[in-house]
């Protein structure tokens, strides 16, 4: 559900052309229910066998809502070597139901820098914000068949070279860790070593993976630099005129990311 208003107009007439303000405010909400087939919450001995795992039931909702303003402000005009320069400075503000994320404020300041007719540099910094979607925050509990190319870590049969392996200098570390996690069906932890071959005596390309919601998760925060430039054609010959060049530089950092980027 989603219900928003915005408003754009210009505010006055600078020496430099006409400073532009534009601002709304809008509520989201994205409800999650899913109500599988009895047949399909039951495991069953055939379904695990060609990787199909029980799926539970699941609801839940998240909202938000927002107020944000942008606006357009030229500097300078008609100078030597600079035709026109701009910036773009906006603001938002976040108010989400999710104890986890609460109110977050985003923003960001960019400009333009008109050389000439033909030539045009612009950039900027943006702190932009993520907050978990539905499925991230209420999926059910969910067992899936994955490819697992590197076999167990914990294992002396794996091909990760982070792992139970002779040549991975952290290897002790890793077995520490393996020990951490490892029990016997009575709860004992018993010691990995150089001997463990991990969940099945035989070098396995498969896995098997878990992936449920947390209520409790927490947005993702990116910091992004960019430069850029346009290059317009300078010949007017009906060839040419119409050949443009954009080259632009990113240099974005994620903090707290919720999923791996995919390649």
């Amino acid at each position: 559900d989603v219900v928003e208003g915005d408003f754009q107009g210009k505010l006055f007439d600078a020496p430099a052309g006409e400073v532009r303000l534009a601002f709304g405010a809008d509520y989201r909400r994205n409800a999650y229910d899913f109500r599988p087939d009895p047949l399909m919450s039951q495991t069953n001995i055939l379904g695990s066998t060609i990787g199909i795992f029980g799926a539970n039931p699941s609801s839940g909702a998240s909202s938000v809502f927002e107020g944000y303003g942008e606006a357009f402000i030229p500097l300078v005009k008609d100078l030597p070597f600079a035709k026109l320069i701009t910036i773009n400075p906006g603001y938002r503000y976040s108010s989400y139901d999710q104890a986890s994320i609460g109110g977050v404020s985003t923003w960001k300041i960019t400009g333009d820098w008109t050389v000439v007719d033909w030539l045009k540099f612009r950039g900027g910094y943006q702190v932009a914000n993520r907050a978990p979607n539905v499925a991230e925050l209420f999926q059910p509990a969910t067992f899936s068949t994955v490819p697992w190319p590197d076999h167990d870590p914990c294992s002396i049969l794996t091909r990760a070279p982070y792992g139970n392996v002779a040549s991975n200098p952290d290897r002790a570390k890793v077995q520490a860790l393996c020990t951490a996690l490892t029990r016997d069906s009575a709860g004992k932890t018993f010691t990995i070593d150089s001997n463990y071959v991990g969940n099945v005596p035989a070098y396995f390309p498969l896995g098997r993976d878990l992936t449920v919601g947390n209520p409790d998760v927490q947005s993702e925060d990116a910091k992004t630099w960019t430069v850029g430039t346009v290059i317009r054609s300078p010949v007017d010959s009906p060839a040419l005129r119409r050949l443009t060049l954009s080259v632009d530089y990113y240099n974005a950092t994620i903090d707290g990311a919720i999923a791996p980027t995919t390649t």
